[in-house]
């Protein structure tokens, strides 16, 4: 695994950078010395990949959001097909196969979740071995592949083939001789390499920091399977343990360090120390599929009280801390649900190109005097000094983290003991929903500047969803160029006024310059409360198309404000998803609409799904983090596409059941919990049935996904059951 080398086809070489951690290369999208395909531009594309859609499909290299450089590929699928949207590297980028030998494909791939697409190493024109993947996230995502050819031939291809309706993006294709391999970690495990050791999941290793740190090398994944990890000395009384997990190791772009849960199972990692997952490098990386538990059930508020101003980590532990102490970049936080931490549930400091989706975050941040939010990207630190939107925070479920600490900070000069962060200041001024911070460098020299100066790149807010948390939703506080777009704020503000803090509850802006804020609803628990609110100096915040209920709104460049009730399913129950008489429906900012800042377009701003993979209408989106759905019946006679597109259930947050509608074709309907783990198995039922309510009241409160799937559609939906 270790000497691996790329497989040389049709040189085309540009540029080649040698770094100590990892090689970066500038190629057209052959698959050359290198193996990369960075689909550079289209001409180079139709050059070196041959694609076909007979006239279901769309192959567009485009520069919206990719993945690493400048652009990406991006496949639009417009009917459903077993084979003909296809694309494989022409004869001028064959390269040499051997029977008998590993190949390995890798590469990043995001797109419309639940698509199906399948990878197939070829000799020439026949097919020889095929795997197919499923999309899982509508961000980017790291897929590798393992082949073994089953001939000797000079004329070795990779297709790649893309089977429902809907959006595809693929970028950084790699392949390379050689396999990788995959370590599988159980609490049942034994942590020894001897003997093929770690590498099934019949003889797993005992624990993650074994096979991150022993173990995994570049190419490999780490499978995390069922069972309760912790730290040491966990549960001892011991008030400084260390985290569950310490990561030190970099990944690299064709090679990240990868930590999942392992299909189908559930890993608990539980601490009551500095954290969950703590990582000092945060190069390269992705965490996901875990449940992250803290100690606050154990802690009580005159304990966390006495110990306010000690800096022991029994009160300040993470979930999921990211540090990258020399400069971090491109990490991955996904499908976590995190709670009970008395800290951040999530936070990445100096790091640039992250993305944090997917996350259930609640009930953290509550015995902390360290000042923290529920997820936070703070002091980032850019890799390039391009404009784009490179800081990401979507889709996540961020509810009732409260801080019940005076905020504290031993850096501070106190004048006087009640002075802001000193002994004895008065104030809960922390625990918020969604929040960035310090990204600023005015040059001030002050404590809130960015110590590794003025971050260059734009912060995005998209689909999430907030309420009942300490203070505010969603705070861009001290940072430039941040766009808030489709969330849903709702009676956040839990901690009393009389504790000092902010009149605002809802949206916040403080210290920013260049802030866009469109199709955001926010609803204050008080009236005397702001849902859209500035603080100190702003300057260029514009927004529109946004609404406002109960509070108060004074930044003065948000226009076309609607406040008239959103008129949710179920408030009192937390389901945000809109009634059909919603003033919310179609009323979302239009993209000529838009002010841009920094070198983003307009297309990037509008989600292209809703936070439950729903399709959003480029010109006729919702307002809030759920886009309308109308569960009336649909015919026989409807085409695939619409069939596809309409295929939903509801209710949505549901107590004791929930209805399936648009099932007009035989169907397999499954039910995974947040972590992967099925919970119903291929239940089948007949096309004549129309819809189908199912009976969930066996299942535990939480976040589930419903994936209903035949041979014409595949449809993955998430549900929040009560």
């Amino acid at each position: 695994m270790k000497n691996n080398f790329y497989i040389n086809i049709a040189i085309k070489l540009v540029i080649i950078v040698i770094s100590s951690s990892f090689f970066n290369f500038t190629y057209s999208q052959c698959l050359n010395s290198g193996g990369i395909g960075s689909f550079s531009n289209t001409s180079n594309f139709t050059t070196d990949w041959f694609s076909a859609t007979e006239g279901n499909a769309t192959f567009d290299v485009t520069s919206i959001a990719p993945y690493y450089g400048s652009s990406s590929l991006k496949i639009d699928v417009t009917a459903e097909s077993t084979w003909q949207v296809r694309m494989y590297n022409r004869s001028a980028c064959y390269f040499p196969i051997t029977s008998g030998q590993d190949y390995t494909v890798s590469f990043y791939a995001k797109g419309k979740v639940g698509n199906d697409f399948t990878v197939t190493l070829m000799e020439g024109t026949t097919d020889l071995v095929s795997t197919t993947q499923e999309i899982q996230l509508d961000e980017w995502m790291f897929y590798t592949l393992k082949f073994t050819a089953t001939t000797t031939s000079s004329n070795g291809r990779i297709k790649f083939s893309f089977l429902n309706i809907g959006s595809y993006y693929i970028d950084e294709i790699v392949v390379k001789t050689g396999g990788f391999n995959t370590w599988y970690v159980s609490p049942t495990g034994t942590n020894s390499l001897s003997g093929n050791n770690g590498l099934s999941a019949s003889s797993p290793l005992n624990t993650i920091g074994y096979a991150i740190n022993t173990a995994w090398v570049t190419g490999d994944i780490i499978y995390v399977m069922d069972g309760t990890y912790t730290n040491t000395n966990y549960g001892t009384g011991n008030k400084n343990n260390g985290s569950v997990v310490s990561i030190n190791t970099a990944g690299t772009l064709n090679g990240p360090l990868v930590i999942r849960n392992y299909p189908g199972h559930s890993p608990k990692v539980a601490f009551d120390g500095a954290g969950g997952f703590v990582c000092g490098t945060g190069k390269y990386l992705e965490i996901s599929g875990f449940e992250i538990q803290g100690p606050n059930q154990q802690i009580t508020k005159s304990e966390a009280e006495a110990n306010r101003l000690n800096s022991l980590n029994y009160y300040k532990g993470r979930g999921i801390a990211v540090w990258a102490g020399s400069g971090g970049y491109n990490i991955l936080l996904h499908s976590n649900k995190v709670y009970d931490c008395p800290a951040s549930g999530i936070r990445i400091n100096n790091s640039d190109y992250c993305t944090i989706t997917n996350n259930e975050v609640n009930n953290c941040t509550t015995w902390t005097s360290a000042g923290e939010s529920a997820i936070v990207l703070a002091q980032s630190k850019n890799i390039d000094n391009t404009t784009k939107i490179k800081m990401r925070i979507t889709k996540n479920r961020v509810h009732d983290n409260v801080n019940n600490i005076h905020y504290f900070n031993p850096n501070y000069a106190c004048p006087n003991p009640t002075a802001y962060g000193c002994v004895d200041y008065p104030n809960i001024i922390d625990g918020s929903g969604c929040y960035i911070t310090r990204n600023n460098d005015r040059g001030t020299g002050g404590a809130d500047e960015n110590p590794n100066g003025q971050y260059t790149g734009a912060f995005y807010f998209a689909n999430n969803v907030s309420y009942g948390n300490g203070i505010n939703g969603v705070v861009v506080h001290k940072s430039d160029n941040s766009i808030v777009m489709n969330n849903t704020v709702f009676k956040n503000g839990q901690v009393p006024l009389s504790e000092g803090r902010q009149s605002a509850a809802g949206i916040t802006v403080n210290d920013s310059k260049n802030v866009r804020i469109y199709n955001n609803i926010s609803w204050t628990q008080n009236s005397s409360d702001y849902g859209y609110k500035f603080y100190n100096a702003i300057s260029n915040v514009q927004g529109r198309n946004n609404i406002l209920i109960t509070g108060l709104s004074d930044i003065s460049g948000l226009t076309n404000m609607v406040t008239s009730n959103p008129l949710f399913q179920d408030q009192n129950n937390f389901d945000f998803t809109l009634t059909s008489s919603s003033p919310a429906i179609n009323a979302g900012v239009l993209q000529s609409q838009i002010t841009t800042v920094g070198t983003t377009i307009a297309a990037e701003y509008i989600p292209k799904y809703d936070i439950q993979d729903t399709d959003r209408p480029l010109n006729s989106s919702d307002i809030g983090a759920y886009e309308y759905f109308n569960s009336g019946t649909l015919s026989n006679n409807d085409d695939i596409y619409n069939v596809e597109n309409n295929v939903r259930i509801y209710p949505n947050p549901a107590t004791n059941h929930v209805t399936i509608s648009g099932l007009i074709y035989n169907a397999n309907i499954s039910i995974y919990d947040f972590l992967g783990k099925q919970h119903m198995l291929n239940t089948k039922y007949s096309h004549d049935l129309n819809q189908v309510t199912l009976n969930i009241e066996s299942l535990k409160s939480g976040v589930y996904f419903i994936k209903i799937s035949d041979e014409k559609i595949v449809k993955t939906v998430k549900l929040i059951k009560r």
